[in-house]
């Protein structure tokens, strides 16, 4: 769990709200639809943040939830004499993607079967439903503060009634070989930095009208990434693909690799709107014939 964002050991703040009245339909009574009571432990009272006062809440950790597009956030710390105390934390991130974008920020423990994608770990338990992701956490892990956190996420994700696409990008990855918790999504060249520097400059050109997924695969010699990015037009994809070979590897061209200094193969291709650059490759073959998997991926898979 170290280095993880752990929002829900923040101490609360005063700023609160009535949920409802900021909560955008479909989930505008969320609040009143998550029980009080879960397992003996009741609910004290509510808080709620929006952009302007998420760091209050998470001092240090709310900038990659600004650039996913959060909006609000409900937190409902659940207590009961000689127990510790579990809170609940419901981030707006207004569209599923978004949600499941921050769900896949830090993604690293086994699925808990909980909402639409949810990883458990260290009595931690995150996941994402629609447009809202949630993590619950106890203020001790124990045996029995793991089954609470269990319980309490499974109430607020059966008040949550709606469901949301994963991004059609991330089911275009490739599936052999795929390490599903290694996947991140995002729209914005300052996440592509957090996860895996390329250039200090936006040389792919990335923003809010792309959709970017980067995975890490598992080969017998090592681990290498696929970075898959959609562009609203073929021609912005082209553009991008010509500014990466200049500026990341000029004795490259479009679907021929290179050897970087460190002995990886780099090789990038476009097929329309998608760009597909392997990283860290092995082998120029093993680079190429996972561009190739990629281009033949139908959208149909669940990493």
């Amino acid at each position: 769990m170290a280095g993880r964002i752990a929002i829900a050991l923040v101490p609360l703040c005063a700023f609160v709200h009535c949920w409802g009245c900021m909560m955008a339909e479909p989930t505008h009574s969320l609040a009143d639809r998550i029980p009080r009571e879960v397992v003996g432990l009741r609910a004290e009272k509510d808080s709620v943040y929006d952009r302007s006062t998420l760091f209050d809440y998470i001092d240090g950790g709310a900038e990659p939830y600004l650039h996913y597009g959060f909006q609000r956030a409900l937190v409902r710390r659940f207590v009961r004499p000689g127990q510790p105390a579990v809170t609940a934390d419901v981030f707006d991130m207004g569209e599923a993607r978004n949600a499941y974008g921050i769900f896949t920020f830090e993604r690293e423990g086994d699925e808990a079967g909980i909402g639409q994608d949810s990883e458990f770990e260290g009595g931690f338990l995150r996941f994402w439903k629609g447009p809202l992701f949630v993590s619950v956490l106890a203020e001790r892990d124990a045996p029995e503060t793991r089954s609470a956190v269990l319980e309490i996420g499974r109430a607020v994700a059966g008040a949550i009634t709606e469901t949301g696409p994963r991004p059609e990008v991330v089911d275009r990855l490739p599936k052999p070989g795929l390490l599903p918790n290694r996947v991140r999504y995002f729209r914005d060249h300052l996440l592509l930095t957090y996860h895996y520097y390329i250039a200090d400059a936006n040389i792919l050109h990335i923003g809010q009208q792309t959709e970017v997924a980067l995975a890490t695969y598992w080969t017998e010699k090592g681990n290498l990434r696929l970075l898959l990015v959609r562009y609203p037009t073929p021609q912005e994809a082209g553009a991008a693909l010509a500014e990466f070979l200049k500026a990341y590897a000029p004795e490259a061209t479009a679907g021929e690799g290179v050897q970087t200094e460190d002995g990886g193969w780099v090789m990038a291709e476009r097929n329309e709107e998608l760009l597909a650059i392997v990283f860290d490759a092995p082998s120029p073959e093993q680079a190429r014939s996972l561009i190739q998997s990629t281009w033949a991926t139908g959208g149909e898979g669940r990493p």
